[in-house]
């Protein structure tokens, strides 16, 4: 059985994350650590059957599509981080923040997800992991031939197709076959949503994100602070449950939270 700590501190938490940060200015990757290690390292603690194999999954996972990802973003000037810890950028463009920050994410979103709201598996599951691997391992290959041959390749509005293919279109499929798990779905990304509500205009604040392109489907615009239509549907909105799915479809969790009877 899951330790299942209670969830209203787990909601105080990124309040009380929020006031430390802005009160020192701490900087991406401090606060990235914060926002999403802290908690995770918490429910890894309080849950150690499940934490390694998430861990890894969400290294996997995350690792090959940030750099992926991160790469064409930049190129496209869809974000951009300004001050990064790690004075040096693969390619020109990725950032280690950027990784570690994709990595933190998803390790707290499917602890947060397992943890509170997965319902108990009522079978053991086919592991999918190793597929998961070759994907990934497939898309890194064509990456790096693509920057050996154009390095200069470019994607126009590589936020909106990185968070098309790679999430609403996924999402969708796996929400028609799945109907059961609509609600622990909602609910973990009702959390991440509120944290980033919280997240994003602390960072546009202290300069730890810009959005400095114009290829966007449009912008969203409160007090002071701009982003992109894309950053909230598929960053606010979308985000925690393409992780989810992710794991759901991938994840090597197959004697995990197995119904006895």
């Amino acid at each position: 059985m899951w330790k299942k700590p209670r969830i209203t501190p787990i909601f105080l938490f990124p309040v009380l994350t929020a006031i430390f940060v802005l009160a020192t200015e701490a900087n991406f990757l401090t606060s990235t650590f914060l926002f999403f290690g802290v908690p995770a390292i918490f429910l890894s603690w309080k849950n150690p059957k499940i934490a390694p194999r998430i861990l890894i999954f969400s290294a996997t996972l995350t690792i090959p599509l940030a750099i992926i990802i991160d790469h064409f973003a930049v190129l496209d000037e869809a974000w951009y981080i300004p001050n990064p810890t790690f004075p040096f950028r693969f390619f020109g463009t990725i950032t280690i923040e950027n990784i570690i920050w994709a990595f933190l994410l998803a390790w707290f979103v499917i602890l947060f997800y397992e943890v509170f709201f997965r319902p108990a598996r009522k079978f053991p599951a086919p592991n999918h992991f190793s597929k998961l691997i070759i994907l990934l391992g497939t898309f890194l290959a064509i990456f790096f031939i693509l920057m050996s041959i154009r390095p200069n390749f470019h994607i126009p509005f590589a936020y909106f197709w990185s968070g098309t293919v790679l999430g609403a279109i996924p999402v969708g499929i796996f929400l028609i076959k799945k109907p059961k798990l609509h609600l622990p779905l909602l609910k973990t990304a009702g959390f991440f949503f509120f944290l980033a509500v919280i997240l994003e205009p602390i960072s546009l604040y202290l300069n730890h994100w810009t959005f400095p392109g114009e290829n966007f489907v449009g912008w969203i615009e409160i007090a002071k602070f701009r982003f992109p239509i894309e950053e909230f549907v598929f960053y606010f909105c979308l985000l925690p449950i393409t992780i989810c799915v992710w794991w759901e479809i991938f994840g090597n969790y197959q004697d995990l939270r197995v119904k006895s009877e």
